[in-house]
């Protein structure tokens, strides 16, 4: 794990990833269907798999480090996150 990568979900804005602490942002929406990222997540296991909660837009997942991005089609989850927990 590289203390360097940080995510931030903007509502309104998206998925940003910064690759330096937070000095520096990039946008990380390829494949999100809305830009109204509430919550994000790295897995603890693989820090390449983040998870993202999109309001209206539901669960999505990234396997690449945030740079794109499926949805989760499992229409029980509603199309409401507001908080993901990923543990070991």
């Amino acid at each position: 794990e590289n203390p360097q990568i940080v995510y931030m979900a903007v509502d309104g804005g998206g998925i940003f990833k910064s690759t330096n602490g937070g000095f520096s942002w990039s946008a990380r929406n390829s494949g999100l269907g809305l830009l109204d990222a509430w919550t994000i997540e790295v897995s603890p296991l693989d820090s390449q798999v983040v998870y993202a909660g999109i309001w209206h837009g539901g669960f999505y997942r990234s396997q690449n480090g945030g740079l794109t991005w499926q949805a989760n089609t499992d229409t029980t989850l509603g199309p409401r996150v507001w908080s993901i927990s990923a543990r070991r």
